[in-house]
């Protein structure tokens, strides 16, 4: 064996020194280095499975606010179209209201219409009725050629005027 170390330029005590040099770096780092970084390992590994607990939590989560957030638009649509048909009705009740009040006025200006027109034509008929009876005592004047006491005057004139109420009410 001897010979099989001098061929390939190995000297036995060297190879021993390393040998020894090895096993002690071995221990100091197996001692020193390894349990720190099987502590570093594992601690990291405790981190990824913590996060992986929280990263499903977070989903769960995330699925929970999503259908808290489709509860909560369907609410508010809900609520929307509540508002949107009331604020149909009560503008359909304004429009009926303000359709009764404007029926309302225009009644209310075609009885005064009326009113006015039935004043104005009682006006023309008094009117004309002292105009008849002015040319009906002309006429009785010229007729009769005399001239008729105040009292007699007054008779012939308002029995004239029955006579035309009585005709007019006909």
């Amino acid at each position: 064996m001897e010979q099989i170390f001098s061929n390939f330029g190995v000297k036995p005590i060297l190879l021993s020194a390393q040998i020894v040099n090895f096993l002690i770096l071995f221990l100091i780092l197996k001692k020193l280095l390894y349990k720190q970084i099987l502590k570093i390992k594992k601690k990291k590994k405790k981190n990824i499975e913590e996060n992986l607990r929280n990263a499903d939590k977070i989903k769960q989560q995330l699925k929970n606010a999503e259908q808290a957030y489709i509860l909560k638009i369907t609410e508010a649509n809900i609520k929307a179209q509540k508002i949107v048909a009331t604020a149909s009705a009560e503008a359909i009740e304004i429009i009926a209201k303000a359709h009764q009040q404007a029926q309302y006025e225009v009644d209310l200006m075609i009885k005064k219409s009326k009113e006015n027109l039935m004043y104005e034509q009682d006006k023309a008929k008094q009117v004309m009725h002292k105009e008849y009876a002015n040319l009906v005592i002309l006429g009785i004047e010229m007729i009769t050629s005399e001239v008729l006491q105040l009292g007699d005057h007054k008779k012939i004139i308002e029995t004239r005027l029955r006579e035309l109420n009585n005709q007019n009410l006909n």
